[in-house]
């Protein structure tokens, strides 16, 4: 999550990967401990991709947009005894309230999807025109204020120091 600020021109596959990471995540979400936190911080990436770097992401914009039934999906649910992160949390009023990552990719959809559905026309020029109109919209005024970005520092463990050696490894093995 600390490079999602800065990333930019996720190509189709990237895009089509990161969404369906979100829909792993969410299936298993009851069943382990593992995912939610998993699944929070691919929320988390998708939410500062979105905030800083959306012109630079049509095609990741444009995958959530046609995937927002997942997204929407993980609004409704009801997810018990899941410990934090929480997906949802109650407010003191009684009222369901999504986390900040959650909460903007909900707006972005509530926002472009009229739009983008009224662009289809049904020929093949669809997708280019989406794609111009993600890259000249704005989303100011739609989603709230950006965060201040979160660094998180790695935590080296034996297992991350051996894959570390084993990756470098095998790049330096490569180049000879």
């Amino acid at each position: 999550a600390n490079a999602t600020p800065y990333a930019m021109g996720l190509n189709e596959s990237a895009s089509s990967a990161l969404v369906d990471l979100v829909r792993h995540f969410s299936v298993g979400v009851q069943s382990t401990r593992i995912f939610p936190a998993c699944l929070s911080l691919v929320l988390e990436a998708f939410m500062n991709i979105i905030q800083y770097q959306y012109a630079g992401n049509a095609l990741l914009v444009h995958e959530i947009v046609r995937q927002r039934s997942l997204f929407e999906a993980l609004a409704v649910a009801i997810l018990p005894d899941i410990p934090p992160p929480r997906l949802q949390t109650l407010s003191p009023g009684g009222m369901v309230q999504y986390p900040l990552a959650l909460r903007t990719i909900l707006l972005l959809l509530s926002h472009l999807y009229p739009d983008l559905k009224a662009l289809c026309t049904g020929d093949s020029g669809d997708d280019l025109n989406i794609m111009r109109y993600i890259r000249e919209t704005t989303l100011v005024g739609v989603l709230p204020r950006p965060h201040r970005i979160v660094i998180r520092q790695h935590q080296s463990t034996l297992t991350t120091f051996t894959w570390f050696t084993l990756l470098s490894w095998k790049l330096v093995m490569e180049d000879i």
